[in-house]
């Protein structure tokens, strides 16, 4: 059945076929522009210029949308990048000193103190008067939670015996 079309009337009937195809999508998906073009006036669709981020404008069609915005999960909420805080519980203040390594840097001056008082055979009011300077250069040390790991280095490395009383008065 096929042998008896020729190449001709094949290509002219998918031509055809083809251009009655895309008239009818034409008419029925672009009809209002279709119509503006013949009649020489501007189409009903114009490009705005972007005056703001593409996700700017994402966002406030998500916030007419009729189903509202997406819930967040339970735990999570948007904030702003001087407001982001790792840890929970904490106050600023104690967060800023952990983050920038209060207690490693005190236990660094440590080794430092212990190292000089080694070197010139210091003595217990040696080790006193340093540490009175340590402390008055990082002021709140005595009230971190963390006081009891700067302690404990201190008993374990000072080459004298101290007790907890002097401990606890040591950072005063």
């Amino acid at each position: 059945m096929l042998q008896q079309f020729s190449w001709t009337q094949f290509l002219l009937t998918s031509s055809v076929l083809s251009l009655v195809w895309y008239s009818g999508v034409l008419l029925t998906a672009y009809r209002t522009e279709f119509f503006s073009f013949f009649q020489g006036r501007p189409s009903v669709i114009t490009e705005k210029p972007l005056t703001s981020y593409p996700d700017k404008e994402l966002d406030s069609e998500a916030e007419h949308d009729l189903m509202g915005p997406s819930k967040l999960p339970d735990g999570m909420e948007k904030v702003s990048m001087s407001a982001i805080a790792f840890g929970a519980g904490h106050s600023t203040d104690r967060l800023h000193d952990d983050q920038l390594g209060l207690i490693p840097d005190v236990i660094w001056e440590l080794r430092q103190i212990f190292e000089l008082l080694a070197k010139q055979d210091g003595n217990k009011s040696d080790f006193f008067r340093m540490v009175k300077i340590l402390g008055d250069k990082y002021g709140r040390i005595g009230s971190n939670p963390n006081i009891s790991q700067v302690n404990l280095f201190i008993r374990e490395h000072a080459p004298f015996a101290l007790s907890a009383a002097e401990l606890e008065i040591l950072w005063d």
